[in-house]
């Protein structure tokens, strides 16, 4: 299935822009917004000439996906009432979650409204999925939930935020996702930073060194901002 999987992927990349995944994630990391515009706009231009209705509707959710990424590092881009209702209809229609539908879910997540994005998330782990336990897609949910417990952390609703980082614990990630280990044990200390316990600060930071010990420079930097950014917030609300 990985073998088929990549193959297939490949055949994709040479015919469309249909799978950016590693692309936009470089570019993201690199807070690189030229070339994360160049996708965005390639995806508008093939948005506008597709000619079938399944062509049409697969290219709006991904010019809808790398809009919500750019978003992040660009505020002009945003997703406008009318992509997030085709965006929220389209998941509220899916009998089972793929993983291409469980990662547009977490990449725009922040444009949702909060009860909308609880119940989506509750139907994307739920456990009569069939899909739920093959490993690519089990990590899909879970990076998806990451980035879901940080968007309810950042809105002061911590108990969807709880509920979901006990969801990660229980099901037990493997080693071999050790990144997304890793993440749930930074998450979890801004959650708990965030609801008053000052010693998660210091596991913040561990994690910043830990990744710095691993070269990951990107990730490290990034973390290091949001430190400073969440210690100078926690400091005007005191």
């Amino acid at each position: 299935m990985f073998e088929f999987q990549n193959s297939l992927n490949q055949y994709f990349q040479k015919k469309d822009l249909l799978l950016f995944n590693i692309e936009m994630a470089d570019a993201f990391a690199e807070k690189n917004v030229s070339k994360l515009r160049m996708i965005t706009e390639e995806l508008h231009k093939k948005l506008e000439i597709s000619s079938t209705i399944s062509t049409t509707k697969q290219y709006r959710l991904d010019y809808i996906r790398a809009k919500s990424i750019l978003s992040f590092v660009d505020s002009s881009y945003f997703l406008t009432k009318s992509e997030i209702t085709f965006l929220e209809n389209y998941l509220y229609n899916l009998k089972e979650w793929g993983q291409y539908d469980i990662a547009i879910l977490g990449q725009c997540a922040q444009f949702l409204d909060f009860i909308h994005l609880i119940e989506l998330s509750d139907r994307m782990i739920n456990p009569s999925q069939n899909s739920i336990n093959i490993p690519y897609v089990k990590q899909a949910i879970i990076q998806t939930v990451l980035n879901i417990i940080n968007i309810f952390v950042d809105a002061g609703l911590y108990t969807p935020a709880r509920k979901f980082i006990k969801y990660l614990e229980n099901i037990k990630i493997n080693d071999n996702y050790m990144f997304e280990k890793f993440t749930l044990v930074y998450n979890t200390a801004r959650y708990n930073y965030k609801i008053g316990d000052e010693g998660a600060l210091a596991v913040m930071n561990d994690c910043r060194k830990a990744l710095e010990f691993c070269k990951c420079f990107n990730t490290s930097n990034w973390i290091a901002e949001e430190i400073i950014r969440i210690k100078n917030q926690n400091s005007k609300n005191n």
